[in-house]
């Protein structure tokens, strides 16, 4: 059997020294740099953004929590709102994350994550991986001797996972597309979304304060 410690070992997506080759900037070169300052005309003082990974990534502060369980979210980054006196985070990125959560947990409750990244930003930025990639997974597991992924077999977004995806987001979520920055050297689409329920939100408050 491998071990999970062996390059390509990672059912849950946490690879060794992932971004030695997948550089953070083949995604960033994509982005506009204004992308925050045009998105998010505010009179805030700071913005704060909420970055989903299964790695170390590059220049951020770090908390580990279960981003599916209840506890971790209220404890950890419901805390985090509530210190900022917010109730969403201006931007949330979740970049090539989509894939692990899906084929280790299932259907629904990938569709219960997306769910959970439409409630906590006002602006949702996502590369989710197509589905060659999930086969390139399950091809990597079974040469190294890994276990399979348990719920591979069984899901019902497959083949058009991408588009099953941006569809649930904009129809179940209250997501509307603002944008589509391109396809990395990876084939992957980096798609930008914006949360309407938190716009309504935003409008209630105004009023609320104005009385």
């Amino acid at each position: 059997m491998a071990k999970v410690g062996q390059p390509g070992a990672a059912p849950l997506g946490n690879f060794i020294n992932y971004y030695d080759f997948n550089p953070a900037d083949r995604r960033i070169n994509f982005l506009p740099k204004e992308l925050l300052s045009t998105l998010l005309l505010t009179q805030r003082k700071e913005i704060i953004i909420l970055d989903i990974g299964c790695n170390s990534g590059v220049n951020l502060t770090i908390n580990w929590i279960d981003i599916l369980n209840n506890d971790d979210r209220h404890s950890v980054i419901g805390h985090f709102l509530e210190e900022h006196n917010r109730s969403a985070f201006d931007l949330v990125t979740c970049f090539s994350v989509t894939l692990w959560i899906h084929i280790n947990h299932g259907d629904e409750v990938f569709r219960n994550f997306l769910k959970i990244l439409s409630d906590a930003s006002d602006y949702l930025m996502l590369e989710p991986q197509p589905w060659k990639c999930y086969k390139s997974a399950v091809r990597r597991m079974t040469k190294l001797g890994c276990e399979e992924f348990q719920y591979f077999k069984t899901l019902q977004w497959n083949r058009n996972i991408v588009d099953n995806i941006i569809e649930h987001l904009t129809s179940e979520c209250g997501m509307k597309m603002m944008n589509v920055f391109g396809t990395t050297t990876w084939d992957r689409k980096i798609f930008l979304l914006k949360n309407m329920n938190s716009e309504v939100k935003k409008m209630i408050c105004l009023e609320n304060r104005s009385k």
